[in-house]
């Protein structure tokens, strides 16, 4: 009986292989990377009075470029939503106490995102507030909270 030997890779096979997904590691690695996986983040908290419209992973903008996104959102014990955001550290020179963050939509039918509009520069940064005081503050802006669809904002510590 006659039997046919092993087919063996040979090493310029392998070679070519371990070349080609050290290649496709790369090329993920730099798409991750201009896409801000590895850029720091700024964790901020969005209180609104309602959670229509909003999920986990929608962007946050600042005139119409993406700056961050949602990461949670969740419904407090006293009724209130709490949306959590990342923003990218390099923008947050945008965002200031005076900021004003509402819910849009891209077109009549397109996606929802958060817009984060700035209109005075000359107003103090976002502060970053240790979590036990940003409560009482954040029951203040509510109160003052822009209409339907708007948000107050607070930052506290990570």
């Amino acid at each position: 009986m006659n039997v046919l030997p092993r087919a063996r890779l040979s090493g310029r096979l392998w070679l070519f292989i371990a070349l080609a997904l050290l290649g496709a590691l790369a090329l993920l690695g730099v798409r991750l990377w201009a896409q801000g996986w590895f850029e720091p983040g700024t964790p901020i908290r969005l209180y609104a009075a309602s959670g229509s419209d909003l999920k986990p992973g929608m962007p946050v903008k600042f005139r119409a470029f993406k700056i961050g996104t949602v990461e949670q959102i969740a419904l407090k014990d006293d009724a209130h939503v709490e949306v959590l955001v990342r923003v990218e550290n390099r923008y947050l020179k945008f965002i200031r106490q005076t900021s004003l963050a509402r819910l849009s939509k891209e077109r009549l039918i397109g996606n929802s995102y958060i817009s984060i509009e700035t209109s005075d520069f000359a107003a103090p940064p976002l502060a970053r507030m240790a979590c036990s005081s940003c409560e009482g503050q954040m029951f203040a802006r509510m109160k003052k909270s822009p209409a339907p669809g708007g948000f107050s904002i607070m930052t506290c510590g990570p």
